[in-house]
């Protein structure tokens, strides 16, 4: 908000690369103008006591794959919500499931939710995603293929920063995409 008329002035902000449909509110007005994101965005104008300008950069769940040269990555993804990745904690499932059981696909839908006594307050994901139970490879190298069949099973997802802060743990931001 401006609090004094001031000369024609320019305001740059750079619009977040992650941000989806981000949308310029000028005193109450959306502006129709479409916002670049990754790029600056400049208004200009004679600045009006009681002037506001707000930026809005909602946040998205998506999913990400790396470059195809990266072979520990094929076919896996990594999940982020606005600026953030996250990751699958073994702390936050069952003692009888492994990360390495869990399966993303297209159709998870992770939903945000605020948790506020987790670690002082954070942002976590939750969804129904897929589990296959892996076979036992004890002092085996090689065997049939496993023939599981996929289950629905319940995550939940936490920002990558904020892992390793509750007790010993393993941790994966890439999990396996199955595409069916």
């Amino acid at each position: 908000t401006v609090q004094h008329d001031v000369e024609p002035l320019a305001i740059s902000v750079r619009i977040p690369g992650w941000s989806e449909r981000p949308t310029l509110t000028i005193n109450g007005e959306i502006q129709p103008e479409p916002l670049e994101c990754g790029a600056y965005h400049t208004v200009e104008k004679q600045w009006r006591a009681g002037d506001t300008l707000q930026f809005a950069f909602p946040k998205e769940v998506r999913f990400v794959e790396a470059h195809p040269f990266v072979e520990n990555l094929r076919n896996q993804i990594a999940v982020i919500y606005g600026p953030l990745v996250y990751c699958l904690e073994s702390t936050d499932m069952p003692e009888d499931a492994k990360i390495s059981e869990i399966y993303l696909s297209l159709d998870t839908k992770l939903k945000p939710r605020f948790d506020s006594s987790l670690l002082g307050g954070i942002t976590v994901l939750e969804g129904t995603t897929r589990k296959i139970q892996r076979l036992n490879w004890e002092n085996k190298l090689y065997q049939p293929l496993n023939t599981n069949v996929p289950h629905p099973f319940e995550i939940r997802m936490i920002p990558y920063y904020a892992w390793a802060n509750r007790e010993a743990s393993e941790m994966s931001v890439w999990l396996p995409l199955m595409r069916c």
